[in-house]
C-alpha cells in the first residue's frame, strides 16, 4: 500500500490527498460490513493553497446507519457532535465529504452515489463548497479507489490518482487554529 494517495483533476483545479492509514481504516470498515454496503464521511482541512483536500479521517457509518448488498442509508446518529467536536478542535477541521464501498463491484459512481452527494453535501448544511467523493470497488480481487468532487449544478469532476503528490502537497502543514479569544 501506497504511503499517500493524491488524486487530481484534469485541469489540476482539484486534488484529494490521503495517508494509507485512511484509505486502511475505509476498508477495514468495507470488510467489517460483510459483503454490504457501507459508507461514512471524510473529513480534514484544505492546505494552505487551498487547492488540496487533505483528508485527515475517513468516520465510519453511525449507529443507526443500513446497509445492504446493494443500498446503503447512512444514518444521522451522533454526526452533528462529532462534526462540532472536530470544528472545535486544535486543528479545526470539517466536513470535506463522503466515502462509500460497492463490495463485488467496480469503483464507479452510481445515479444514486451522485444524487445523494447533490443533496446531501451540497445542501444539507455541511458547508463544503466542493465536496469529494471517493468510492472503494471490490473486483472480487482487489480493492481500488475512485474519487470526483461535485459543484453545483455541474456534474461530478473526475479526480485521476497521480503517482506521487507534488512537493507543496507532502510538506505542507495544517494551519494551527486562530484562538478568537
Amino acid at each position: 500500500m501506497k504511503a499517500v494517495y493524491f488524486f487530481q483533476s484534469e485541469d489540476q483545479r482539484f486534488a484529494v490527498t490521503m495517508t494509507a492509514q485512511i484509505v486502511r481504516t475505509m476498508l477495514d470498515e468495507a470488510t467489517r460490513a460483510r459483503g454490504a454496503e457501507t459508507d461514512g464521511i471524510l473529513v480534514g482541512r484544505y492546505n494552505s493553497r487551498l487547492n488540496t483536500a487533505v483528508v485527515t479521517g475517513a468516520q465510519p457509518p453511525p449507529a443507526d446507519s443500513r446497509g445492504s448488498r446493494l443500498t446503503f442509508e447512512r444514518g444521522v446518529s451522533g454526526m452533528r457532535e462529532l462534526l462540532l467536536r472536530l470544528w472545535n478542535g486544535p486543528l479545526r477541521t470539517y466536513y470535506l465529504g463522503e466515502w462509500h464501498a460497492h463490495p463485488g463491484f467496480n469503483a464507479e459512481r452510481s445515479p444514486t452515489d451522485d444524487a445523494t452527494m447533490q443533496s446531501r453535501a451540497l445542501r444539507e448544511g455541511f458547508n463544503c463548497e466542493v465536496p469529494v467523493l471517493v468510492i472503494l470497488g471490490d473486483s472480487g480481487s482487489d480493492w481500488h479507489l475512485q474519487a470526483w468532487v461535485y459543484r453545483e449544478g455541474q456534474a461530478p469532476i473526475p479526480l485521476f490518482e497521480k503517482k506521487s503528490a507534488p512537493e507543496e502537497v507532502q510538506h505542507d502543514r495544517p494551519q494551527q487554529r486562530i484562538n478568537a479569544q
